[in-house]
């Protein structure tokens, strides 16, 4: 897991990548 999170988000699950950033814009408002 922290090997992972070396490389892009992209790279590893693009459908985890995009989970993670709506969750982001979700606590920054």
């Amino acid at each position: 897991w922290t090997k992972q999170l070396n490389a892009p988000l992209e790279e590893v699950d693009p459908e985890i990548a995009d989970i993670i950033e709506l969750e982001k814009a979700r606590q920054w408002k």
